[in-house]
């Protein structure tokens, strides 16, 4: 928070705002409670859509509605990951928010300051995606000195160029009435490029996540698209804390500006990659268990033949003391309630993606018509010539006289020599 957001008009209003907001929230709790705990079930069955369209089966909503604690689970896990998407989305706004937090009390120069600083930045965006465009991937560490040193120079430019820019930059670093020579003023400039080369490197999160989300074809013209979606999203990464900082007013007002444009930066986000939703979703499911990755045997009911997993690549066979049912070797890629969405297990390292085209090779099943077979134990390897024996390795502790040392060893058994 900057020297201006601290002064007492804008301290006293901020705090007589939130005086008014904790008296309304008394008076209005248990209907606030309510609507909270409709807002969190409706949330919750929308990211479970969200997921199911994701992956390309959306007819498994409905089969798997059921109110309880599995939802809540399943929301507090999308919340936590939206959390966490949303910092690192915003991550150059926190950071040019740092780099004007001690800068210059005067609002007219912080203004200039920060208008300036957005226009570095943004021309760092596009020299950052113009350089992955055209560096190869092996050689991507010249990227990162070519930043700083662009930054370096776009500041350096304005500094010689914009004495006002020049004594809101050096400021807080030079003492009051302390005349700036060329090497403080150096000084003043590297310290301000470290600063907005990090904010630039920072626009790498919301570009990963838009690209995350593109759903594009592979061709240049899609590729082009695919880099502007990615320089929007950059640009919309920073605006908040330029929008903070342009306010005029006091310290509510900017708050109030700059949640506003917080709230339609994130908006134009989604709108810009509307499969990001299923992203996260994608995300918080591996977090609860609602997607697991590692293949299982299951042990399928006879309403399902060995037919129904011919030529769809599973892996499935029939033994006669299974009593008619079918062993198959698959992951579930959904599960809540007691619906499941087993898939082949060749299809584990399949991207989100491609999800909609091959969803429709999995088995959608009730619990009650599976087993889960257990894993089964690997025998040691006896010796043979030429080769040690493999066995099993257990760690065993034990007490030491005073003072109590614990100690720990490990005890091998190995299978017998043929």
């Amino acid at each position: 928070m900057t020297r201006q957001a601290l002064d007492p008009a804008g301290r006293d209003a901020l705090r007589a705002w939130l005086a008014r907001g904790a008296a309304r929230l008394n008076r209005y709790a248990k209907l606030i409670g309510s609507v909270l705990f409709l807002f969190c079930s409706g949330s919750g069955f929308l990211a479970l859509f969200a997921y199911l369209q994701a992956i390309g089966r959306p007819d498994l909503f409905m089969p798997s509605l059921s109110l309880g604690p599995a939802l809540f689970a399943w929301l507090f896990a999308v919340a936590l990951i939206a959390l966490a998407a949303l910092a690192c989305l915003l991550a150059p706004s926190l950071i040019l928010a740092l780099f004007l937090a001690q800068r210059p009390s005067d609002e007219a120069a912080r203004r200039l300051l920060a208008s300036h600083a957005y226009r570095i930045v943004a021309s760092g965006f596009a020299l950052l995606l113009a350089a992955a465009w055209i560096i190869p991937l092996e050689r991507v560490y010249w990227v990162f000195p070519l930043l700083f040193a662009w930054v370096s120079l776009a500041t350096g430019l304005l500094c010689v160029g914009y004495p006002a820019f020049r004594r809101a930059l050096g400021e807080p670093l030079a003492p009051r009435g302390h005349r700036v020579r060329g090497g403080d003023l150096l000084g003043f400039i590297l310290s301000a490029s470290a600063m907005l080369t990090l904010a630039v490197l920072a626009g790498v999160f919301p570009a990963a996540f838009a690209i995350d989300a593109y759903r594009g074809g592979d061709t240049d013209w899609d590729l082009l698209k695919a880099l502007a979606i990615c320089l929007v999203s950059m640009l919309l990464a920073a605006t908040p804390t330029l929008a903070f900082h342009l306010t005029r007013g006091d310290t509510l007002r900017k708050l109030r500006h700059g949640a506003l444009a917080l709230g339609l930066c994130v908006a134009l986000f989604f709108l810009l990659s509307l499969p990001f939703f299923g992203v996260l979703t994608y995300a918080a499911a591996r977090v609860v268990h609602l997607r697991e990755t590692e293949p299982s045997t299951y042990l399928i009911s006879p309403r399902y033949p060995p037919s129904t997993f011919a030529g769809r690549g599973w892996r499935a066979q029939s033994r006669d003391e299974d009593g008619g049912r079918t062993r198959i070797e698959a992951f579930r890629q959904y599960r809540f309630g007691t619906m499941n969405l087993l898939c082949p297990a060749a299809l584990r390292e399949v991207r989100l993606r491609r999800w909609p085209d091959l969803s429709s090779t999995c088995l959608a099943i009730r619990e009650a018509d599976f087993t889960l077979l257990p894993v089964p134990e690997t025998p040691p390897t006896p010796a043979v010539e030429g080769r040690p024996a493999t066995g099993t390795c257990v760690s065993v502790r034990a007490l030491t006289r005073p003072p109590r040392v614990l100690r720990q060893e490990r005890v091998c058994l190995f299978a017998a020599p043929l």
